[in-house]
């Protein structure tokens, strides 16, 4: 039995099976069309984000009233709105926000949710009752509804909405690496891990947390796609990021005018918000088929 755990101590400390399995799982990705394309359709949109400047061809608020409502020519490939500013620069500048809110509350939602889990499954006992209550009346609200609440009472923003997203995932993710830990805990690595002594730290961060790192990334990924769907909600109902900032949720709000006058107008951000939350639901779906070795041989 000490001879067993010295031999684990040792691979584990050298980190050569996790190396070898991570170079494993990167060929693996690269082998996934499915992964692929998401990736490429998430990379642009990443890069109209970044640097909007260098994509979009005109000032996004720049009116133009001799060319209000015009149809898509090659000089706008997406048309123009009721103001004569060109959509598909719009379009691109309202990727940076959609991006950066969405972004930035699945990682406050990750940040909070993954200690929660860890700390939760790992102590059970009253630690474990309490959290997850908690996080079960989070979960009891629909999304959309609290959204609404929380962004009505603490006023339009961009932090608001963050905050919002944050919040509505942190249940998501504590849940998901709690039922990680409990189903590792009993596994015989972490108890040789204990057997040498490791402390309660260093098994959670060496052992526990990188096993649960397939699943993450693939909860992040959806995360994302719905925080997109949140903020484009929220925007289209008055209570996201104000005009005349561009987001695709308020383009859609005031698209909604010209259905018939302007077709364009109102599938151009449809468009970009379907397109982008498919691509993250493909890329979740191609990770999970390709991280969970349940699922290579199907």
């Amino acid at each position: 039995m000490a001879q067993a755990v010295s031999e684990h101590h040792k691979l584990t400390e050298s980190g050569l099976p996790g190396m070898r399995l991570a170079i494993n799982r990167i060929r693996d990705l690269g082998r996934n069309p499915q992964i692929t394309i998401s990736t490429i359709v998430v990379g642009v949109a990443l890069i109209c984000a970044l640097v909007p400047g260098w994509v979009a061809p005109y000032d996004p608020n720049k009116i133009d009233p001799i060319n209000m409502l015009q149809a898509p020519s090659w000089q706008h490939p997406f048309g123009t709105d009721e103001y004569g500013r060109d959509i598909l620069t719009r379009v691109i500048h309202g990727s940076r926000v959609e991006l950066a809110v969405s972004v930035a509350g699945v990682v406050l939602a990750f940040a909070i949710g993954v200690p929660l889990g860890l700390i939760s499954g790992w102590r059970g006992g009253l630690v474990d009752s309490i959290t997850m209550r908690f996080q079960d009346a989070l979960l009891a609200f629909p999304s959309i509804l609290f959204a609404i609440l929380v962004v009505a009472a603490l006023g339009a923003s961009q932090s608001s909405i963050i905050l919002t997203i944050g919040v509505i995932f942190i249940p998501r993710f504590a849940r998901l690496v709690r039922g990680t830990v409990l189903f590792l805990k009993e596994e015989e690595f972490v108890q040789a891990s204990l057997a040498c002594g490791a402390d309660d730290r260093r098994i959670l961060m060496r052992h526990i947390l990188p096993n649960a790192f397939a699943p993450l990334m693939v909860q992040v990924t959806l995360a994302l796609a719905v925080a997109i769907l949140i903020e484009a909600g929220l925007s289209y109902l008055g209570l996201g990021v104000q005009p005349p900032t561009p987001t695709w949720g308020n383009m859609l709000q005031q698209a909604q005018a010209y259905p018939v006058q302007a077709p364009w107008y109102v599938l151009a951000p449809g468009a970009c918000i379907f397109v982008i939350v498919l691509a993250m639901n493909m890329l979740g779906d191609g990770l999970r088929d390709s991280l969970d070795p349940r699922m290579r041989g199907l």
